[in-house]
């Protein structure tokens, strides 16, 4: 049995350990987020509650809460994931008003455009979610109907980079 192993040296080792703030919010509640993943060295946490949302929510949904997330390197300048580096995002259920098991989308705005994270499901009391940059996060609470659906074939996430399909068929 042989074995290649390939090594690259690094600058300066990424940090595991996660990032972590809160925010007041304008209704007085706070917000507790943590960033997690290969984040810089010495970094931190910055956040503030957006006044207006870049984003119209679709039909369903409930804006919640608009933040701006931001990672800082230690020199207090922001920070950005390199390339394909995927950074999760954590955030109790309950300070968006949601439990296990309710939808929710978030909208991860960035240089001008959205992208629609989800319909995702709490799970074990958070919200939790996958990017790739940081900027403004739109928090939504959502409705999934599946019944104009019928007959469809879907594709669905079982978790972050695992897929899985199925067909929606009438009862």
């Amino acid at each position: 049995l042989t074995a290649v192993i390939r090594v690259n040296r690094l600058d300066e080792m990424p940090e595991i350990k996660p990032l972590e703030g809160q925010v007041t919010t304008s209704d007085g509640g706070t917000i507790d987020v943590t960033v997690s993943g290969e984040l810089p060295t010495g970094g931190s946490l910055s956040l503030a509650e957006m006044d207006n949302a870049a984003i119209t929510v679709e039909d369903g949904e409930e804006l919640v809460v608009a933040l701006d997330i931001t990672v800082l390197n230690a020199d207090g300048s922001e920070w950005q994931p390199e390339s394909g580096d995927n950074i999760t995002i954590s955030i109790p259920a309950d300070q968006l008003g949601l439990s296990d098991g309710e939808w929710f989308v978030v909208y991860h705005v960035y240089n001008g455009n959205s992208s629609k994270i989800g319909p995702k499901t709490v799970k074990n009391g958070y919200v939790t979610f996958v990017v790739n940059s940081f900027s403004e996060f739109d928090f939504a609470i959502t409705e999934v109907d599946y019944s104009d659906s019928i007959g469809m074939d879907a594709v669905f996430n079982i978790e972050d980079g695992e897929y899985g399909s199925f067909m929606i068929l009438d009862e």
